[in-house]
């Protein structure tokens, strides 16, 4: 490729259309290209190609193309040889391009030229935006008539690519050339990008680059300014605030219905209003069911920023999902301050408020530095590296929740983030975690998530600054996340990691020996690192040997002693009598071998550090990194030596242990509490003065008692307050007749049949809840080409992208129907335009019988199913139940596909959780009327 600025040079952007992902099996159907110099189009081409075989209904949906159009196109033969004409020894560009040069190198037509891939250049140069070329056009403003045609995605992907040169061109020389030093050393072709960048004229300020394209002095500045002044001085004994005037706020035309037109009174929030405010003010325990459309966020917020103003005293706000956390900080707390400066009535003066998140959310600039500076990179080693340096340009937090991160990025981004507890100053004086805990240290409301409240807990670690108020919403999860926070899981992968880590090629062994390169250190103390190094490389590489024997005894005792066939969600409990089994004494033999082998690299360890001791003015390469990373994996290798050791030798019969096997087959080990409710009620309730625990969903049955015992609440008020929508006039509730139990025959063919009868009245928009991935994926198999029939797009979790994917999908068309599981009965959110139409549920969400931690609690209880099993899916069942009406104008049908609602016992507790709707019993072949003459369509 010409080393002309790219302005200048003549490229070619290129998109295929195809029958399928796999260019083995799948055939091409259209071709688009666009010759281009800077802005100026010099020629196209554009073709169908005859595929020789039908399209699917999903492929003519997705592009708009019609059977008749590609029947009458030329063979590929034909358009091959144009395509290769009109290229040339040109360079292509294009979106994700590997995947077209797959499908063309298959068919004989192959290119010399570079390849410029929009996709991979996107994720360096916009590192917080997502990469597929709808949400990138989005985003750039670039206009599309047609995405999922050749030619037009051609011409987007050419105006994308421009915007990229802009984008790169305002980087300082200093950016670019580390980005083309990145790309050269993993062999990417991104580096003709940034050669070529280079021989333009740089827009970006000139800076004095300090460490590998980043000017630490302007982002130590940065960090700066996020830091306010020091907290006002509390009063000398705590006061409550004015709970009228707070009431006010809400009232009819008031003060907030102003500042949000369309906004109702509500008297359920007032009420929760007035109890939160209280529970703060008399220092007690709280406990909050607020149904949907309550507005439970304003009702605690408002008392919880009063107060902690009023008396300068910290309250911390626990949220579980990223999505609730954002709404406060960019949405509700915003415009509640803003109202605080019009409205006398909210008294928020100077109120500091900051989000803390754990460490690996946090960029570690040190390990970042290190990282970078690797003599070779894979490609996404180098890609996460490159971004990161592109983002570090502007961001003020170093929080990872700014950045766009793939599945693949995100292994690796443990590499980079925070990794222990103790802080370092780091290159240039920039730690983001210190600066994020600072920010909190000065905070008078604090925002974290539940993972971080319990995780704080569990290690005693003091990372959220000191507290006495704790508001905790989305507290239906609380027990679930307590149990994690409070255990463990150990895979294979984690000690591989770990290992590479300290003897790969390029672990901590190699990198202490290359420290010394034009360093100013004798060599009697090169020789005494030499020789450490040597001992931990042996030493990792025979702790290595001995793990993985250890977890191949696993997977073969595993294999040996479940009684069901090999599946991706089964795990087996260790108890004491499997501990009693053949086998397992040849486990506590390889453990101990393990142990001992960890042992050693501990102490190889120690070692390798203590040679390095004292040379910190002896100019060896990345000394203070080199040294604090020796001492978090010192740590890190007795803790995996501690846990690991619980599990074989120390069971303990206040915990479950058991063996789990994730998506490639592979075991680990996990343990967890048996129950919570202790450590929560020492660790939580015992030592803040109040705690608000709120939820949609906390009640069973209308009582608390369950959730408390669990909890180890045992002294709280109590509030449960409904929804103050009409359910009778927005739900239909259609429980069809005639439909099998689950797991009968005929049940899944009526399950087919009713999801596209409701998704074709519905035109779309319509949410199927599941229990399984394996019944999901069936389901989607056969229904797909149906809807696709009707141009509805049928989207599986898992299968078409992840829920943050299926969603962005989703709001481009939402004529869709979503087929989802777990992570989708709660937390989302279709309202507005976009809103659902319909919910199928396929069964009722029961708990995997067989789930280790779950068995083990069942245990506790004299009648497990009644008072234990039923309970927690009557709370996941009333969860599902809310994506519906989000709205008072919302309108919509509920499909529960799950006859035993009505033939066994338990089926009475799960109607009666639901508010009152108009309930139907159509057959089933009448269901689609039904659904349709409620929506009106």
């Amino acid at each position: 490729m010409a080393t002309a600025p790219l302005d200048q040079q003549t490229l070619v952007a290129l998109d295929l259309e195809t029958t399928g992902l796999d260019s083995q099996r799948d055939e091409i159907i259209e071709v688009g290209a666009v010759k281009f110099r800077g802005q100026e189009v010099l020629e196209s081409y554009h073709s169908l190609v005859n595929p020789y075989r039908p399209l699917s209904p999903f492929i003519q949906s997705f592009t708009g193309l019609r059977p008749d159009e590609v029947s009458q196109a030329p063979p590929f033969a034909v358009v091959g040889t144009e395509l290769a004409d009109f290229v040339g020894e040109l360079p292509l560009v294009g979106h994700s391009v590997n995947f077209d040069l797959s499908f063309l190198r298959r068919r004989g037509v192959q290119f010399s030229s570079p390849c410029l891939d929009t996709n991979e250049l996107a994720a360096v140069l916009l590192p917080r935006v997502a990469h597929s070329l709808e949400e990138l056009a989005l985003h750039l403003g670039i206009p599309h008539s047609r995405l999922h045609r050749a030619l037009e995605d051609a011409q987007v992907t050419r105006h994308l690519f421009l915007r990229l040169v802009e984008q790169a061109a305002r980087l300082g020389p200093g950016v670019i050339a580390e980005l083309h030093r990145l790309a050269s050393v993993s062999g990417s072709s991104a580096r003709y990008f940034f050669q070529a960048i280079e021989g333009m004229p740089a827009a970006g300020a000139s800076t004095t680059v300090v460490l590998g394209g980043v000017h630490t002095r302007a982002l130590q500045d940065r960090l700066r300014s996020t830091h306010d002044g020091p907290r006002a001085k509390p009063p000398l004994a705590e006061a409550g605030v004015d709970v009228e005037k707070l009431a006010q706020l809400l009232m009819p035309q008031g003060p907030l219905a102003r500042f949000l037109p369309g906004l109702e009174h509500r008297q359920e929030q007032t009420e929760m209003l007035r109890s939160v405010a209280s529970a703060l003010e008399e220092g007690q325990h709280l406990v909050v069911e607020a149904g949907t459309g309550v507005g439970k966020t304003f009702a605690y917020l408002i008392p919880a920023m009063a107060f902690a103003v009023k008396n300068r005293t910290r309250v911390v706000i626990a949220t579980n999902t990223i999505n609730l956390q954002d709404q406060l900080m960019k949405k509700d707390i915003p415009l509640l301050m803003k109202l605080a400066e019009e409205e006398h009535g909210l008294d928020l003066k100077d109120l500091k408020v900051a989000v803390l998140k754990g460490r690996s959310n946090y960029l570690c600039f040190r390990r970042w530095s290190r990282a970078r500076s690797a003599e070779s990179l894979s490609p996404d080693e180098a890609r996460l590296a490159a971004k990161v340096l592109v983002w570090l340009q502007d961001t003020a937090a170093g929080d990872r929740g700014e950045l766009h991160i793939s599945g693949r990025e995100a292994r690796l981004w443990e590499g980079l983030s925070g990794p222990s507890s103790q802080e370092c100053q780091g290159p240039g004086g920039v730690c983001f975690v210190r600066a994020a805990r600072e920010r909190a240290e000065k905070a008078d409301l604090v925002i974290v998530n539940h993972a971080l409240l319990l995780t704080d807990l569990a290690l005693e670690a003091g990372i959220i600054p000191e507290y006495k108020h704790l508001i905790v919403d989305e507290a239906h999860h609380l027990e679930d996340e307590a149990t994690r926070a409070f255990g463990f899981r150990l895979s294979q992968a984690d000690f591989e990691e770990h290992f590479e880590a300290l003897a790969g090629g390029r672990g901590l062994a190699q990198e202490a020996v290359s420290a010394y390169r034009g360093s100013r250190a004798g060599q009697d103390r090169q020789g005494a690192t030499r020789e450490a190094a040597q001992a931990l490389t042996k030493a990792g590489a025979e702790a290595r040997t001995r793990v993985e024997l250890l977890f191949l005894l696993t997977s073969r005792f595993l294999d040996e002693h479940r009684e069901a066939p090999v599946g991706k969600d089964e795990a087996l409990r260790i108890s004491l009598s499997t501990r009693a089994q053949p086998g397992w004494s040849d486990l506590e033999v390889a453990w101990d071998e393990s142990e001992a082998a960890l042992d050693e690299a501990g102490r190889a360890l120690g070692t390798l550090k203590g040679s390095l001791e004292g040379l910190e003015d002896m100019g060896l390469l990345n000394y203070e990194s080199l040294v604090s990373e020796l001492a978090y994996r010192a740590d890190w290798n007795e803790s995996l030596r501690q846990q690991a050791r619980q599990f074989f030798l120390g069971a303990q019969k206040e915990r479950v242990y058991w063996i789990g096997i994730n998506r490639e087959g592979s075991p680990s080990l996990n343990s967890a509490p048996l129950n919570v409710s202790g450590l929560l009620k020492g660790s939580l309730f015992k030592e803040k003065r109040s705690v608000i625990l709120t939820s949609a969903t906390l009640a069973s049955a209308g009582s608390f008692a369950p959730l408390r015992a669990r909890l180890g609440l045992e002294e709280a008020q109590e509030l449960l307050v409904g929804s103050p929508f009409d359910y009778r006039r927005a739900v239909l509730l259609c429980i069809p007749q005639g439909v099998k139990p689950p797991d009968t025959a005929g049940y899944q063919q009526a399950l087919e049949e009713a999801i596209v009868q409701v998704a074709q009245r519905a035109g779309g928009r319509t949410l199927v809840l599941f229990t399984s991935h394996s019944s999901l994926g069936a389901t989607l198999e056969a229904v797909r080409p149906r809807l696709a029939a009707q141009g509805i797009r049928a989207l599986g979790q898992g299968v078409d992208g992840l829920p943050r994917q299926l969603m962005e999908t989703y709001q481009q068309d939402p004529r869709a129907v979503l087929l989802a599981t777990a992570s989708f009965w709660e937390g989302v959110d279709l309202a507005g335009d976009l809103s659902l139409k319909a919910l199928v549920v396929a069964r009722l969400p029961f708990n995997v019988p067989t789930e280790p931690v779950f068995v083990a609690r069942s245990e506790l209880y004299q009648d497990p199913f009644n008072e234990y099993g039923v309970p927690l899916a009557v709370l996941r069942f009333r969860q599902g139940f809310g994506r519906l009406i989000r709205r008072k104008e919302d309108r919509g049908a509920v499909v529960i596909m799950d006859s035993r609602l009505l033939s066994r016992p338990y089926g009475k507790a799960f109607l009666d959780s639901l508010p009152s709707c108009t309930l139907v019993r159509p057959p089933l072949r009448e269901l689609g009327q039904a659904v349709s003459q409620w929506l009106g369509f």
